[in-house]
């Protein structure tokens, strides 16, 4: 799931061949063609290309595309969208190509499209055929119909059955709530990505908070269950350096958070690798959480958030800030940074925007689950033993064991996940 093209854009053209979505009609007896783009900075940066198959044999036609480097099998007409086409229409604000092309022949045809640099290097391949797609019900525009590409020779594998009478409008269907892995997009303003990155705090620490993908559609991984709705959600955070797919690409994860417990596995991208889950990157957690929320049958009582090492301080954080939303939380070997458990403790020298421990008490209705391993180089054992004590919140499960509540004998601590608190407070948001 996450990009893995071997291609960097130009400096200052970066993301502006990422198509977003493509989008055919037919209209005066001619096929309308749309590509929109995630970034789109100068009008002669970007080609898109049509192809199409029209008489469904694949020993006919075929060869190198026009205007651009990729070759496929069979397609008879092909149409070349740039600001050097007449007729075309490159609007850089709403980041979109619009041209026609002659329609086809037929009534059924197999559709190929890239998008490229204006020199014809291939970035993104449309319809990339088996790939994890989007959830249903998008409150937002549709997902994207490509992925990156790496360098792409051929397109043969990469197309899409069109039937006219089924699509009169465009390529494509809505979002699916089949059980399995695939991608979703939220949206929220801004444009492009940058490969260095935007600090979250100007001239800040070599390894602070820092925002990759800036662009409008923002991907988040979900695992659907196979089980009826209502599901349960388990937001997943990925850790320093990683990305969207880190663990729902873990076939025993997905077994055993997703099947076992009937719950959707939420993975936001939190707008780069290195975000720490502060400001956009938290942003982008919340907004992948509401869209899920709002795509899926989700049991809003059976909410949790989880995470491994450094991304962690992400859960203490958000869970912390957004106690209303969360029935639970776990954390793995979990990371709290200010030097939490060592003398220095509370400084936060290096990468945090608050230090968890300062708003522990807003967890006093939210359970949680603490594991850790004591030879754990990195994350150290002194993080979780200051984290619970000398006065941790009601309900807490740490590697020592669980707290009483009040008043009670009964463990507040919950495998289940499921919300069991009488009144809950947002701090923040």
């Amino acid at each position: 799931m996450t990009p893995t093209g071997d291609i960097r854009y130009p400096q200052g053209a970066e993301d502006t061949a990422d198509l977003r979505q493509l989008r055919l009609s037919i209209q005066g007896g001619r096929l309308q063609v749309t590509f929109t783009l995630n970034a789109l900075y100068a009008a002669a940066s970007t080609t898109g290309v049509v192809a199409i198959d029209s008489d469904a044999n694949a020993s006919t036609g075929g060869g190198t595309w026009p205007s651009a480097h990729v070759a496929s099998t069979g397609w008879d007409v092909a149409g070349v969208f740039n600001a050097a086409t007449p007729g075309v229409t490159v609007d850089t604000v709403a980041n979109t190509i619009t041209g026609s092309m002659p329609l086809p022949a037929g009534t059924s045809w197999r559709v190929q499209a890239v998008t490229a640099q204006a020199d014809g290097t291939v970035m993104n391949v449309a319809f990339r055929g088996r790939v994890p797609r989007a959830g249903r019900g998008s409150r937002t525009a549709r997902p994207p119909t490509c992925r990156p590409a790496t360098s792409a020779s051929s397109a043969t594998g990469h197309g899409q059955r069109s039937h006219l009478r089924r699509h009169p409008a465009g390529v494509g269907g809505a979002r699916s709530a089949r059980a399995g892995l695939r991608v979703g997009v939220h949206r929220r303003s801004g444009e492009g990505m940058t490969y260095q990155g935007v600090p979250a705090t100007p001239n800040g620490p070599l390894l602070g908070p820092i925002f990759h993908f800036l662009g409008r559609y923002q991907p988040y991984a979900v695992y659907v269950p196979p089980a009826a709705g209502p599901h349960g959600l388990q937001l997943v955070l990925h850790g320093f350096g990683g990305s969207i797919d880190d663990l729902l690409s873990q076939a025993g994860f997905r077994q055993q958070f997703g099947d076992n417990l009937n719950r959707i596995l939420v993975a936001p991208l939190g707008r780069g690798p290195n975000g720490w889950y502060v400001g956009a990157s938290e942003r982008d957690v919340m907004d992948a959480f509401d869209d899920a929320e709002a795509s899926y049958s989700v049991d809003r009582s059976h909410e949790i958030i989880s995470a491994t090492r450094w991304a962690v301080y992400g859960v203490y954080r958000i869970a912390e800030l957004y106690p209303a939303r969360f029935a639970g939380f776990i954390s793995w070997v979990g990371y709290t940074d200010c030097l939490n458990g060592t003398p220095l403790a509370g400084a936060c020298p290096i990468f945090a925007d608050d230090n968890p421990l300062d708003y522990v008490a807003n967890l006093r209705w939210v359970p949680g689950g603490m594991l850790y391993a004591g030879a754990d180089e990195i994350v150290l054992v002194t993080t979780a033993r200051r984290y619970s004590r000398p006065s941790p919140p009601p309900g807490t499960c740490t590697s020592g064991g669980c707290t009483r509540l009040p008043n009670t004998s009964r463990s507040r601590c919950s495998t289940t996940g499921r919300r069991r608190r009488p009144t809950a407070r947002r701090s923040r948001g």
